[in-house]
């Protein structure tokens, strides 16, 4: 802890020192009295304050123009607290951390940016850093980042730099973390285009403190403070977000903003084991927003503890973002490339899906029916009948899947398993009151959904950008052959 204490102690000593230069530097000029009241007491400061001023300006006067010119720079950006203390310290001959520092055009060139904190510590690495490098400082105490972004091109000045070491913080305590990162990104950009090494303080202390830990860089340090602000109860940290990898919580700050969002995908993350890129892939797709969306009838078909858990199951759009489909598809090419991309399609149905067959035939009465892609769900213990639409929700599909499920209930079904279910995937299913009047008698349970390849017509535009391409997705993917070959 010993850098850490030495700074606590320089700034909690800091207040204390400067009431002694205070004393020491105030000028020689005997009082008249002490004064009985405000106004009087205003005066004489004001006196004294007009006397420091001219010894100043005739002390500034003498410089050379290089000094004269850096005093004007102060004079103009320490304000009405710090120009005052300079002023006295430079009358009295005091050296402080805006001295004129005359660079030795052999040695690298240093720049402080900070506040008071940095203040305090200014001369102590001039003083450390003699002979080594030319240490100057920002003229100013810099204050919050919003000052920063107000001021930066004032406090580089038009010298070139070396090493840039700055530090904000205690002026952006009540500084939404959003708005902190934000402008610290825009501030350390800035700094990076003079081709200086920008040098984060909070993180050299960190890292000395702890030098068998890693992990102490400027944005983990940022996520740790967004994370801190993120989830300030205690048990949500212990029973979800502490129990998931830094890098996926790091995910959910970066990308969600909402609170209820962010604990969903945490408990899907826990509950589906998640990688970081998964998880990623879920947070673009919006699979908050679809999971349980499709129409059902499973409140009247399966008991209550099934269809609440086949509810979760379904999605309301599918998005197949993966797909090439020409204007002229037909459902066998959606098919087969449904299956062509296997590996895209079942992320995207869920965890929890086998895929059993496709081009499934059904035998009834001498007829052949052809399912068109068969599914077993491992933790509903069913199977899963997927018919493939092309167009709009039309009654009739219903009706359909209904006798589907019927014959797969019969013919394929184990004594063990639940009852099957069925899921439409229409182009369009908008017409949600024919779905639900279509679903309202039929006894199985049947599930109609919209399926898209448009995923970025939904999505916010600031997520455009994070989708992987066709071809992106393509080179991962592999054929899969139909269970009649």
């Amino acid at each position: 802890m010993k850098p850490i204490l030495t700074l606590l102690t320089a700034l909690l000593l800091a207040p204390l020192a400067a009431l002694h230069a205070d004393d020491a530097t105030k000028p020689n000029v005997p009082p008249k009295g002490e004064p009985t009241n405000a106004t009087e007491a205003a005066g004489q400061k004001a006196k004294a304050d007009a006397i420091i001023d001219e010894r100043y300006q005739a002390l500034v006067a003498k410089m050379p123009p290089d000094q004269q010119a850096w005093e004007r720079v102060l004079q103009e950006n320490l304000g009405g607290f710090y120009l005052p203390h300079h002023k006295r310290e430079k009358v009295a001959g005091a050296s402080n951390a805006w001295d004129f520092v005359q660079d030795d055009p052999k040695l690298p060139r240093v720049l402080l940016i900070g506040d008071s904190v940095s203040r305090g510590y200014t001369q102590a690495v001039r003083k450390a850093l003699a002979g080594k490098a030319n240490v100057h400082r920002a003229p100013a105490n810099c204050g919050p980042t919003a000052t920063g972004l107000k001021k930066i091109d004032v406090w580089l000045g038009d010298g070139k730099w070396d090493v840039i070491h700055f530090n904000f913080g205690i002026h952006d305590r009540a500084t939404p973390i959003s708005d902190y990162t934000q402008r610290l990104e825009q501030l350390i950009e800035r700094m990076k285009q003079t081709g200086a090494k920008v040098v984060d303080r909070l993180s050299i202390d960190l890292r000395a403190e702890f030098p068998e830990m890693g992990g102490f860089s400027r944005s983990n340090l940022l996520y740790m403070r967004a994370f801190a602000e993120a989830y300030r109860d205690e048990q949500i940290v212990q029973q979800l977000v502490g129990q998931i990898p830094w890098g996926h919580n790091v995910v959910l700050l970066t990308r969600i903003k909402n609170p209820a969002d962010r604990e969903w995908y945490a408990r899907k993350t826990i509950e589906h084991g998640w990688s970081r890129a998964v998880l990623t892939l879920q947070i673009e797709s919006r699979a908050h927003a679809r999971t349980g969306r499709a129409i059902t009838n499973f409140d009247r078909t399966l008991p209550p503890e099934q269809s609440d858990l086949a509810r979760e199951v379904l999605k309301d759009p599918y998005t197949f973002d993966f797909l090439t489909l020409a204007d002229d598809a037909i459902e066998r090419d959606l098919e087969q490339q449904l299956l062509t991309h296997i590996e895209k399609f079942l992320l995207e149905l869920g965890v929890g899906f086998a895929f059993v067959g496709r081009q499934v035939r059904l035998d009834v009465d001498g007829d052949e029916f052809v399912i068109d892609l068969l599914f077993y769900h491992l933790k509903l213990r069913c199977y899963f009948v997927i018919d493939l639409k092309m167009k709009r929700f039309r009654p009739e599909d219903a009706g359909q899947m209904s006798f589907y499920l019927t014959v797969v209930d019969e013919q394929l079904r184990h004594p063990d398993d639940q009852p099957s279910i069925g899921l439409l995937l229409c182009k369009d299913s908008k017409n949600r009151v024919t779905v639900e009047y279509a679903l309202r008698n039929i006894k199985q349970p049947i599930g109609v959904a919209e399926w898209t390849t448009q995923l970025v017509n939904s999505l916010p535009q600031e997520l455009e950008r994070s989708l992987p391409s066709v071809a992106e997705l393509e080179r991962q993917l592999s054929d899969v052959p139909s269970s009649s070959d």
